[in-house]
């Protein structure tokens, strides 16, 4: 049961993760409607979530293998 929930937590966060890249690829089509400010505000926050993003799997991964040694 808890190998399926963690599973699931590892499924949602793939998905977030891919549908937030796929909607910042979708800004890059149309971004010619945005002022500067906009995109340069959007990109920013694009970069800043990714780097959070990779920090938080790693300390996922890290913390799972750490939780498996004990057991």
């Amino acid at each position: 049961m808890i190998k399926h929930i963690v599973n699931m937590k590892r499924f949602s966060l793939w998905f977030t993760h891919i549908t937030f890249i796929g909607l910042f690829l979708m800004f890059q089509l149309i971004k010619d409607y945005f002022s500067s400010e906009a995109q340069t505000l959007i990109n920013t926050i694009f970069v800043v979530t990714c780097i959070i993003a990779i920090l938080l799997w790693i300390i996922y991964f890290v913390f799972l293998k750490l939780r498996n040694k004990s057991h």
